[in-house]
């Protein structure tokens, strides 16, 4: 795993760990793309939001939020790992919008493109009024 967390290796944590699999199937990744076993996924996921957290945006009404999986959600293709979540009450048509992808460039990319969408619509509204 590239990213180790600094567990000591005698504690509670690390001895209930070592009793999951690590076998690599496919199926979990590191924030580099590199395949790893489900002990060190959940190594990475305990270990801190931040490392999880890619970014995270507010523009009005409209949160959007891009994250760090590390669980593949494709079956086909490339190893999809991160996504980007829009959330807003008072906006339908940006809660709950979901966008996954492969990389973190691609979903930095992809992040900054929703914000854009957002704040171009958000435009539109306020010179409609």
């Amino acid at each position: 795993m590239t990213d180790s967390p600094d567990e000591e290796p005698d504690s509670p944590v690390e001895k209930s760990l070592a009793k999951l699999p690590n076998e690599k199937k496919g199926l979990f990744y590191d924030k580099q793309g590199n395949e790893i076993g489900l002990r060190d996924w959940v190594r990475l996921i305990d270990r801190s939001i931040a490392y999880r957290h890619v970014a995270e945006d507010m523009i009005g009404d409209v949160r959007i939020s891009t994250v760090w999986l590390g669980v593949n959600m494709e079956i086909f293709g490339p190893p999809v790992i991160f996504e980007t979540m829009t959330f807003s009450e008072t906006i339908k048509q940006w809660d709950r919008q979901l966008i996954r992808y492969s990389t973190e460039e691609e979903a930095l990319a992809g992040h900054e493109a929703i914000c854009a969408e957002v704040r171009v619509m958000s435009l539109q509204d306020h010179m409609g009024d």
